[in-house]
């Protein structure tokens, strides 16, 4: 899908449910107008088959058709139900689909990295904004080699250049090679 718009900018603070993106949504809302088209006649289509089959038990009962007619009147009612319940799973589908081209925040936090542009087409999956949370800071270092094997569980300090005056505790989270 293509990204037709973008509400945040990097530094934003966002919430959970806050719209990020909008991806083009015209797709999506022909399959659900073709879903809703489809349970409509779905519907339509239950709604006979089972007065007609409503109707032949009352003529199978009094014998007046065979009992291989009111089979296949009662085949047709059970096909229907199921058309209706696909064409409802299908519309529900089309509906989860159509919420899901605006693309929203899962967790509050700050907007570190918007990666594509609008007019970019994106996959699912693809990341679009990376969002850093608030409650938990997290600081890139690089440690020498030789000093990696240390105890994991050590907590160290961290200061920033641009507040060298306010030092903050750190635990060693992940170790990545690169």
């Amino acid at each position: 899908s293509k990204l037709v718009e973008r509400l945040v900018n990097i530094g934003d603070r966002v919430a959970p449910g806050m719209t990020l993106a909008r991806l083009d949504a015209s797709d999506y809302r022909l399959s659900l107008e073709s879903a809703e088209a489809e349970l409509k006649a779905a519907q339509s289509s239950l709604k006979q088959t089972e007065a007609d089959e409503k109707r032949y038990a009352a003529l199978n009962e009094k014998k007046w058709v065979s009992d291989a007619n009111y089979e296949q009147k009662k085949a047709a009612a059970d096909e229907a139900r199921g058309r209706t319940e696909r064409a409802i799973r299908a519309l529900a589908l089309a509906k989860n689909q159509l919420a899901y081209t605006d693309l929203v925040a899962t967790e509050a936090g700050v907007i570190t990295a918007l990666p594509v542009e609008v007019g970019q087409v994106v996959s699912a999956g693809q990341l679009i904004a990376r969002v850093a949370r608030l409650d938990e800071l997290e600081a890139v270092v690089s440690i020498p080699e030789s000093r990696i094997d240390g105890d994991r569980n050590t907590v160290a300090t961290v200061t920033l250049w641009a507040d060298a005056g306010r030092p903050y505790e750190a635990k060693l989270r992940e170790i990545s090679p690169q």
